[in-house]
């Protein structure tokens, strides 16, 4: 099974979404309203060669984000059925909203075993306001689940992170964390157990237990946090010797590791305190929970940062800082109703949405947090 969600970003309720597969035969055509009726609503190739106003193969779309038949601009949109892998042409006839001139909707597809983040493939529309070009969308091939211990040769791993071409594995071994950094994710002969240095150039051990790990999207560095209370900063070298300083030391261990690009900084929580470094090494404390209080999930947007954390009674609470604005976190009753019970939240930059987790396993999709 497939979900193919569509952001209606410049949208009018005046718009359709028309899949086509290789041989240029119609897959499914799309709309938020009934497309039924009418003329000069929807594009020609919505009507699959009948008659004006009559429609065959066509769905209309449920909103996850409030929007109805008429709201559109910006909602989000999704359908699940089945929709076999290979090439397709999507057309994205939108009647561009005029104040969202230039904002191309995007049509995302998952299966499965793909996540928010991660989806198996998206197109967008180039953003006028009438796109009648068929824009190329490809799914390829067999989903590889992935063995972690690689059939043994990998074991005590504790955190992985990944950006576009380099991923990390980090491995509890010795109590102390070995750093494994690849370029094939199927093939574990790429991945190479790398030799710690410091600075001038001499070997150097990382102390603790290793508990969290974030990577920095442009270089594949990471940060990794240990039950030491220690907060190292790796750089990512394709070469057998990879250069760590370490950034913070205190009494504790280092919870929720978390790059911030959208900010250039790295967020962690040891000892119920929020804390930021930057690029230049500088450590401030942004934020103090409630006493006995450890995050549990940061999650950057241009937007702000969606936290997580667990209380001293093992209750879960949310919050969010608008912007830089630690001073006044949102609480939960400032939120909107659908994530104020979330444990997990994601932040599609592409789709510029959000999904948030609760316990039960259920999600919810949405464009803002409060």
């Amino acid at each position: 099974m497939k979900t193919i969600r569509i952001l209606f970003r410049g949208a009018r309720y005046t718009t359709s979404v028309v899949i086509k597969d290789a041989s240029g035969n119609h897959f499914k055509t799309f709309g938020p309203q009934p497309l039924g009726g009418g003329s000069g609503y929807y594009i020609q190739d919505a009507r699959d060669g009948v008659a004006a106003g009559v429609y065959t193969g066509t769905h209309q779309l449920t909103a996850l984000d409030g929007g109805d038949g008429y709201t559109v601009t910006n909602k989000t949109f999704e359908w699940t059925g089945d929709m076999p892998d290979g090439d397709y042409s999507v057309q994205m006839y939108c009647g561009s909203h005029p104040t969202y001139y230039g904002a191309p909707t995007v049509v995302t597809i998952y299966d499965d075993n793909s996540s928010f983040e991660d989806p198996i493939a998206q197109v967008e529309g180039n953003g006028t306001a009438y796109d009648s070009t068929y824009h190329n969308l490809t799914m390829g091939g067999i989903s590889i689940l992935i063995d972690i211990t690689y059939g043994g040769q990998l074991s005590g791993v504790r955190a992985f992170d990944h950006n576009d071409s380099v991923f990390c594995y980090i491995a509890e071994e010795s109590e102390a964390p070995s750093v494994y950094f690849g370029t094939d994710l199927s093939d574990f002969a790429s991945f190479e157990k790398k030799t710690i240095i410091n600075e001038s150039s001499q070997p150097m051990v990382l102390e603790g237990k290793p508990v969290s790990l974030s990577m920095k999207s442009d270089d594949g560095s990471i940060y990794l946090g240990t039950r030491s209370g220690k907060l190292y900063h790796v750089a990512y070298n394709a070469g057998s010797n990879c250069v760590a300083q370490e950034l913070f030391s205190a009494s504790g261990y280092v919870s929720g590791v978390h790059w911030d690009s959208y900010r250039s900084e790295c967020l962690f929580e040891v000892g119920g305190v929020i804390r930021s470094v930057d690029l230049s090494g500088t450590v401030s404390v942004k934020h103090t929970l409630t006493a006995g209080s450890m995050v549990e999930d940061f999650k950057a947007a241009p937007s702000g940062v969606a936290i997580v954390f667990r209380k001293a009674d093992f209750t879960f609470e949310v919050m969010f800082v608008e912007g830089a604005n630690w001073a006044s976190p949102k609480a939960p009753s400032q939120m909107i109703e659908s994530v104020r019970a979330a444990r997990d939240f994601e932040y599609n930059s592409d789709l510029d949405m959000w999904v948030a987790a609760a316990a039960d396993g259920s999600t919810s999709a949405t464009d803002l947090l409060l």
